[in-house]
C-alpha cells in the first residue's frame, strides 16, 4: 500500500469514512453497479495506537488506564460502578461509546471517586500514522 495525503475528491484511494464499513474500502471506477470493495490494509493501522477523530468514537486500541492512571473497569461488569454500557465488550479498554463524550474514557476501578475518567490517546497525524488515504496498487 502507498500512503497519500491527497483529498478524497478525484481518486479511488482506500478509505474508511466510518459510516458504511468497519474496514477500509474503495469504489471501482466506471462500475455500473457501484459497491464498496474491501482493501487489503492491515487492521493494525486503524484506530489502534491513536484516534482518527477528536472524540475517538472509533478508537479500538488496547489502552486500559486513564489519564490519571486509574485502571479501567471491564465494560461487561457492573463492579465497582454500575452502568448501562455492558454491550461495549468484555474488556477494560478506553472507548467512547456513541461518541457521547469529548474523547475516549472508561469507568475506573476506584472504589470511590472518580467513577469514570478520560483516557489520554493522541490524535493520529496523516502521513505519520499510515492510516489515511491508502492507494492499493
Amino acid at each position: 500500500a502507498v500512503v497519500s495525503t491527497q483529498s478524497t475528491a478525484g481518486h479511488n484511494y482506500c478509505r474508511n469514512l466510518g459510516k458504511y464499513s468497519k474496514r477500509p474500502y474503495c469504489f471501482i471506477p466506471g462500475d455500473t453497479d457501484p459497491r464498496m470493495v474491501p482493501c487489503s490494509v492491515p487492521k493494525c493501522v486503524w484506530d489502534e495506537e491513536c484516534k482518527s477523530s477528536p472524540a475517538g468514537e472509533k478508537y479500538q486500541g488496547p489502552l486500559d488506564t486513564t489519564g490519571s492512571q486509574y485502571r479501567c473497569q471491564n465494560w461487561s461488569s457492573d463492579y465497582p460502578h454500575p452502568h448501562g454500557y455492558n454491550d461495549v465488550g468484555n474488556h477494560n479498554y478506553c472507548r467512547n461509546p456513541g461518541g457521547k463524550e469529548e474523547r475516549p474514557w472508561c469507568y475506573t476501578m476506584a472504589l470511590t471517586f472518580p467513577i469514570w475518567d478520560y483516557c489520554d490517546i493522541r490524535d493520529c497525524v496523516a502521513g505519520e500514522d499510515e492510516r489515511y488515504n491508502y492507494h492499493v496498487e
